[in-house]
């Protein structure tokens, strides 16, 4: 055997051994579609057919893994947006009616929730004397027992301490919060709230009908900042 002939039957063994080898190089599979018709024999396969194929999938590949990352990168900044909003419009309130209203209508329509309540933990509705009860929005403010934030967040399940923004189908207790509207709730967000040096507990509570709006896989940072900055617009009025 020549060494031509040696070389051809190593060449054709590692091919064989791992066909990838050709088709993932784009060099290799260059020269090979360098050929053309008239230089092929019957002993020739044509890999143009192939390759294209290859290529398309590594293609298609590529442009779904940009359009996730496009479709996350604008879901991301539209929710910053959202946010900011949100939350300029309560840093302008001066009153805590007028916080009340805008949490209630504002910052409701701004992040597309159906039902927002501020709960605040205390025998007496901490500051509520500033809201009249005639307020169409006085009903936003709801008074805990005593650990009732904390019994809210867990649905009263020993376990670690709750973290400060939980997302999750509605819960079994939803009617404490809810009132008359807790059938219509299907999922919810639940913002922990520490107020002040009294160390007064509360909660932001955003319901919605739509059970897939909150879920347990959805990223919370930007609702930890919200709940953080009610905390401290709170302190005007509660703590």
């Amino acid at each position: 055997m020549t060494d031509e002939e040696n070389l051809a039957t190593i060449l054709t063994n590692e091919i064989l051994k791992d066909p990838a080898v050709v088709l993932d190089n784009p060099k290799v599979m260059r020269a090979l579609l360098d050929l053309t018709d008239s230089s092929k024999g019957d002993n020739v396969m044509d890999l143009r057919a192939i390759f294209a194929a290859r290529l398309e999938e590594r293609m298609k590949r590529l442009e779904d893994t940009n359009r996730t990352v496009i479709a996350a990168a604008y879901e991301n900044l539209t929710g910053t947006n959202q946010m900011h909003r949100a939350i300029i419009a309560l840093l302008d309130v001066s009153t805590l009616p007028q916080f009340v209203q805008v949490l209630n209508h504002d910052v409701a329509n701004i992040l597309g929730v159906d039902v927002v309540r501020l709960c605040i933990e205390g025998d007496k509705p901490h500051g509520s004397k500033q809201v009249d009860p005639a307020d169409p929005y006085s009903s936003t403010i709801v008074i805990l027992p005593s650990d009732g934030a904390a019994n809210y967040i867990t649905d009263q399940r020993n376990g670690p301490p709750p973290k400060q923004v939980t997302l999750r189908r509605a819960s079994e207790l939803r009617t404490t919060v809810f009132g008359n509207l807790a059938t219509d709730i299907a999922s919810e967000a639940v913002l922990r709230l520490d107020i002040g040096d009294q160390n007064i507990h509360g909660l932001i509570v955003f319901g919605s009908r739509d059970p897939k709006r909150f879920a347990s896989d959805q990223g919370t940072e930007l609702l930890i900042f919200l709940a953080q900055t009610v905390e401290r617009i709170l302190r005007r009025w509660v703590a």
